[in-house]
């Protein structure tokens, strides 16, 4: 049976209002510089709301936390992906372009999941490690069987490894970029869905090229360790 709590949290749209705010301020000032009466004041809400709906400050620290996890590496939209039936290659293309798609419509304000990701990765942080164990490794185990599937490696190939950093890089970097900072150091582009479009095709290419490439290296090591074949 839901706790009173959990009712609260499910009929009322001011827990997910807090939630978004106190991501901003977590990812502006740290939990540590965070006061809850700030949150609130920037929230529109009473200075009592997080008392009611998390039980404190800690309680709406956690929340963010679970939010940030599921925004940033949600686990039931990969194995959906990763479940399609499709071959290796279109499944590895698609979760590649959902991976880069969510990055890229997180930037700026909506950016602060990452940010707050990156923050706990750096303190000793119970939440973390807790909702680490549950969503991030059930995911880099996911996403390393179906490399290891298209490159036709065993999981534990250290190209295998290799693969899976360069593949996640491109929609982590795009998680934590400065955008303002990349539009002013490289020339404008125009702004809308074609944009994407192409942007996520061209990281598509260069990341199917490189873990192809990655593949094809490390066959040839193989093949080279093992000699020449007996006469």
């Amino acid at each position: 049976m839901p706790t009173v709590r959990a009712r609260r949290v499910k009929t009322s749209a001011t827990p997910q209002l807090l939630l978004e705010t106190a991501g901003e301020v977590f990812a502006a000032v740290g939990f540590e510089g965070a006061s809850g009466r700030d949150i609130c004041e920037r929230a529109g809400v009473s200075s009592a709301a997080i008392n009611y709906y998390f039980g404190g400050i800690e309680g709406l620290h956690e929340a963010v936390v679970a939010e940030a996890i599921e925004r940033v590496v949600g686990l039931a939209p990969v194995l959906d992906l990763i479940g399609s039936g499709d071959a290796a290659e279109q499944r590895l293309i698609s979760l590649f372009q959902f991976l880069v798609e969510t990055a890229l419509e997180n930037a700026g304000a909506a950016g602060w999941p990452m940010k707050v990701l990156t923050q706990e990765a750096l303190r000793t942080s119970d939440h973390l490690d807790a909702l680490r164990d549950s969503h991030l490794v059930p995911q880099l185990r996911i996403v390393r069987a179906l490399l290891a599937e298209f490159m036709e490696l065993p999981e534990d190939h250290g190209a295998v490894t290799d693969a899976c950093v360069a593949y996640l890089s491109v929609s982590i970097m795009l998680h934590m970029a400065d955008h303002k900072a990349l539009e002013s150091a490289f020339p404008p582009r125009p702004h809308g869905d074609q944009t994407k479009q192409a942007v996520v095709g061209h990281l598509t290419e260069f990341m199917l090229g490189g873990v192809k490439r990655l593949a094809d290296l490390a066959k040839s090591h193989q093949d080279a360790a093992s000699g020449p074949p007996d006469k």
